[in-house]
């Protein structure tokens, strides 16, 4: 199991592989919730996050947005959007039957980690 701290090095590790520096306009993580099987990291480029919050808002990434680390074991998973992702409910399902949980609603709640 990793803890919280691995978890945010790993998201950030893997936006910046997947999408570069963006020096002139670089990926934040806006939001993070925490699950009970990992963290779910909530991120568009700074520009969207400084722009006013009524639309249009300017900058924003189409179908992405989210992805998650798995406190099992530090999979990254991201979950719907355009790449055709697994859904949070299959994720938590995988985690129960893993883990021996009881199933139920993932219930996540932003978290000040």
């Amino acid at each position: 199991m990793i803890d919280y701290n691995q978890a945010r090095e790993i998201a950030d590790a893997h936006l910046l592989e997947q999408f570069g520096p963006r020096a002139e306009n670089p990926l934040v993580i806006h939001q993070i919730i925490q699950h009970r099987c990992g963290w779910e990291f909530r991120f568009q480029p700074l520009a969207w996050i400084e722009s006013p919050r009524h639309w249009p808002r300017t900058g924003a990434l189409c179908g992405a947005g989210n992805l998650t680390v798995d406190r099992r074991d530090g999979r990254i998973q991201h979950h719907g959007g355009g790449d055709g992702g697994r859904t949070k409910l299959a994720w938590h399902r995988d985690f129960d039957s893993d883990t021996g949980g009881a199933p139920s609603r993932p219930m996540g709640r932003t978290c000040g980690c």
